[in-house]
């Protein structure tokens, strides 16, 4: 029998002389045989031997089995054997088996170790793709190092581009730890939305849960405006506690540092809406009577002396911060005895009007100083009326039909002989 021996790529290929057939001369069903790694070709030629050489070439073909060599199993796997990583007897040992620590780069490993198949690879280290990069990024064949603009969520963030090292993330986003996020506090995995009563200093406060778009804080909290202190007094970065000399309206006060438990106001120095409360409803009567009085004098036409002929003008509304002004010009005028447009410490009908929160583009002021008591207040409102009428200046504010709103304010006080003060103080909105 003539038996021809093939080594390639570790596959012993075997052909018979004729009539004789593998299977004489292996198990059933295994028809190749096979030595991993072997890299070399050989051909084996022997003559016809008789039938004594036959048992010595089975005997040669046992012992290289015994050898290395193994069968394929029904499924046509290979089974490894005790020699798995050499050739045939002889042979040049085959490549290492390749491994993810053998500290070498082969493979699919774009670095010694990592990349492919093997865990993602640091900054610095060879890539392909993305997928071998720890961060995800790879740029020039090199992986980079993570940055908080980069789109992706790497590196020590908790988040795409914020949390761990980078900024804070907003409500709704994956947190670790409670600073991860803008609102400091970090509930089931997800940075929540900043409140007024979540007991953190987050968001606008200026301290925990008061001051920005929270309420004001008490005396003592961190603030950076007077809009953060309950008490509008921030001074050197905390909420001052009121005085009755700090120059401000806060604490139990009614006006600037008086009422409450300061000394009592003077009109002057009280808030509009305490001046609201306060005033009397006759004077509010007369108030009113003045403003009807006005509106009948401007209905028609008439002169104004040097200021020329007006037309009718339309009826003037009324303001409520106009009205502030005028009542707490004609209270100090009383309370400081004196009777002009510029009061005592130099303030003007401008620095009363914006005293008092209104905004405007063109004002007018007429005052006037009446005694005796008012018996009926339609007929006092018509002497005070028909008194400005006969002053050019005061008849022209009166019927100026550029200004459309109208404060009046009166003050009485018995002061040896009774006085009226009276205050109009005309607006046009901007």
């Amino acid at each position: 029998m003539l038996v021809r021996f093939s080594w390639t790529a570790g596959v012993l290929l075997l052909g018979c002389a004729s009539g004789t057939s593998v299977t004489d001369e292996f198990p059933e069903g295994a028809d190749s045989v096979v030595l991993p790694w072997a890299v070399r070709d050989t051909s084996v030629g022997r003559s016809p031997a008789p039938e004594s050489g036959a048992a010595s070439n089975d005997a040669d073909l046992t012992h290289l089995l015994d050898t290395g060599i193994a069968e394929s199993s029904d499924s046509g796997q290979v089974a490894p054997t005790a020699h798995n990583d050499s050739g045939p007897p002889g042979a040049a040992p085959g490549p290492p088996r390749v491994t993810c620590d053998d500290g070498l780069q082969n493979g699919r490993e774009t670095a010694p170790d990592c990349g492919g198949f093997c865990e993602p690879c640091g900054p610095g280290l060879g890539c392909r793709f993305d997928t071998d990069c720890l961060d995800q990024r790879c740029i020039n064949e090199r992986c980079a190092a993570p940055t908080c603009v980069d789109d992706l969520h790497n590196g020590l963030e908790s988040a795409t581009d914020c949390g761990g090292d980078c900024p804070p993330c907003t409500g709704g986003l994956t947190c670790l730890v409670s600073q991860d996020c803008i609102s400091q506090l970090c509930i089931n995995g997800r940075c929540a939305t900043p409140s007024c009563e979540d007991q953190v200093h987050n968001g606008l406060e200026t301290d925990i849960d008061c001051g920005g778009d929270c309420p004001g804080c008490v005396p003592g909290s961190a603030c950076s405006s007077d809009a953060d202190c309950a008490d509008p007094d921030c001074m050197n970065g905390l909420c001052q506690a009121p005085s009755c000399d700090d120059g401000r309206l806060n604490g139990t006060e009614e006006g600037v540092d008086c009422g409450g438990i300061c000394d009592d106001c003077q009109t002057r120095q009280l808030g509009c809406e305490a001046i609201d409360d306060r005033w009397p409803a006759a004077w509010i009567q007369i108030e009113e009577a003045v403003l009807a009085a006005t509106n009948r004098a401007r209905s028609a036409a008439r002169r104004c002396g040097q200021h020329g002929h007006f037309e009718a003008a339309p009826p003037l509304g009324t303001n409520d911060l106009l009205r502030c002004a005028a009542r707490r010009h004609s209270s100090d005028m009383a309370d400081r005895n004196f009777f002009g447009h510029t009061s005592p410490d130099m303030a003007t009908p401008v620095d009363r009007i914006r005293e008092a929160g209104y905004r405007f583009e063109g004002y007018a002021e007429n005052i006037l100083r009446k005694t005796g008591r008012v018996q009926n207040s339609a007929n006092h409102g018509r002497q005070v009326v028909n008194t400005w009428l006969r002053s050019p200046g005061h008849c022209k504010n009166i019927m100026n039909p550029n200004l459309t709103e109208l404060g009046p304010g009166y003050f009485g006080r018995n002061m040896g002989r009774f006085r009226n003060f009276h205050t109009q103080v005309f607006g046009r909105p901007d």
